[in-house]
């Protein structure tokens, strides 16, 4: 039972992953939400957890990278929000 959760959490997080990744490479951060980047982390942090006890170090890894994605996102758009309304004034 335990194994059908976390593929379920690993197809979860692959879609999310591969949405962001896109949104950040094609510099429209704008269609990627808040929420959605929250329940992004919850996701793989919930995996990243979940795997602590097998001290398998590759999760954490996947985490730092996906912050790292996030907040790379997260910057855009408010770059983004800043220079459009500076273009709109």
């Amino acid at each position: 039972m335990q194994s059908k959760f976390k593929v379920i959490f690993f197809i979860v997080y692959a879609i999310l992953y591969v949405k962001l990744l896109i949104d950040v490479l094609t510099l429209k951060p704008l269609f990627t939400s808040i929420p959605l980047h929250m329940l992004f982390l919850i996701y793989l942090l919930f995996i990243a957890l979940n795997n602590y006890k097998n001290r398998n170090t590759t999760f954490f890894l996947l985490f730092i990278n996906t912050t790292q994605l996030v907040s790379g996102s997260f910057f855009k758009k408010t770059t983004f929000y800043k220079l459009y309304i500076t273009k709109e004034q």
